[in-house]
């Protein structure tokens, strides 16, 4: 349950982060309000490259 609270909480800043960083400029963030507005592809390309990062690093330490 601590794990599952704590990936949670890290998705989270994960998708404050990203949305605070795409939205300058005027451009629409990453993960607007109406999802057919943003780009929902980057932000799982985003997850995806930061969980193949997780597995290599899982398989250095290990």
């Amino acid at each position: 349950m601590c794990s599952s609270a704590m990936g949670s909480y890290t998705s989270s800043v994960i998708l404050s982060v990203v949305m605070k960083i795409t939205s300058k400029n005027g451009k629409p963030e990453w993960v607007p309000a109406n999802l057919n507005d943003g780009h929902l592809d980057r932000f799982f390309f985003l997850c995806a490259a930061l969980t193949a990062l997780n597995l290599v690093f899982f398989c250095f330490l290990c």
